[in-house]
């Protein structure tokens, strides 16, 4: 029988973190694709957070993409003011 995969390991609401090796180091660090992020209250570290819930929460309406997403990224990235000194 081969190695377990993550699938047969881990299950809703189990933390978990990726350990990372570079040249000179290593940590760990949160994977990109996670779905949920929760953080310690007592140490303040956050982990990722396997979210399969058995009875997952069904939308009651649908939402409608926006119409222009220019102006709504536009909106989000623009820049403060520059400081005169």
């Amino acid at each position: 029988m081969g190695n377990p995969s993550a699938a047969d390991c881990l299950k809703h609401g189990d933390l978990y973190k990726m350990y990372v090796s570079w040249p000179g180091g290593s940590g760990e660090r949160i994977p990109a694709w996670t779905r949920r992020v929760v953080q310690d209250p007592v140490s303040l570290i956050f982990s990722a957070q396997v979210w399969e819930p058995a009875n997952p929460y069904r939308f009651k309406h649908k939402v409608k993409p926006p119409s222009n997403l220019c102006s709504f990224t536009n909106a989000t990235l623009a820049w403060p003011p520059k400081r005169r000194e």
